[in-house]
């Protein structure tokens, strides 16, 4: 018991060793993930599908991120988000571990069908930047995937141009 206490105490050295690797572990599945796509027209139906996922998980209460924003569920699972102290907050959830596992899909996906790493690195800069924004205007949870998808793919131009039957699939 004392041992996850001291993983658990919010300045301790193995609070951001933990941290660090949940990180490192989210983003090596997402890039493992991605590099199984197989064209780059995929990549918009793909963000498609995920920013719906996460704008549902986000705004609707029986949704997995907003559960894990009750008080309960932040001590019982608090590996699955990125807990940072926030100015008059406290330490509070600021990144969904899911966050980290699409930006590293983006980037395996990228790697795999030859698209640009440096665009797709600017959009998804943008997209963490605007999250941000968004997030400090309204001061209420924000599904980061509605912005870094759908930048990541903007930045990527052209090269990712979706067949119009994929991009159907996505939104049905």
């Amino acid at each position: 018991p004392f041992a996850l206490d001291a993983l658990n105490a919010p300045h301790s050295v193995a609070a951001y060793l933990r941290g660090g690797l949940a990180l490192t572990a989210a983003a090596w599945l997402g890039a493992a993930l991605g590099r199984g796509m197989q064209a780059p027209a995929h990549l918009w139906p793909l963000v498609i599908v995920a920013l719906s996922a996460d704008l549902w998980s986000v705004t609707s209460p029986s949704g997995v991120t907003a559960q894990l924003l009750t008080e309960p569920a932040q001590e019982t699972l608090s590996i699955l988000t990125l807990n940072a102290p926030v100015a008059g907050l406290g330490i509070v959830p600021v990144i969904g571990m899911g966050d980290v596992v699409f930006v590293g899909f983006l980037a395996g996906a990228c790697a795999a069908t030859g698209l640009s790493q440096r665009r797709s690195s600017l959009g998804i800069a943008a997209g963490w930047a605007a999250c941000l924004a968004a997030l400090l205007t309204l001061q209420v949870p924000i599904p980061a995937l509605v912005f870094l998808g759908p930048l990541c793919a903007l930045a990527l131009g052209r090269a990712v141009v979706p067949r119009a039957a994929d991009m159907v699939l996505a939104l049905v």
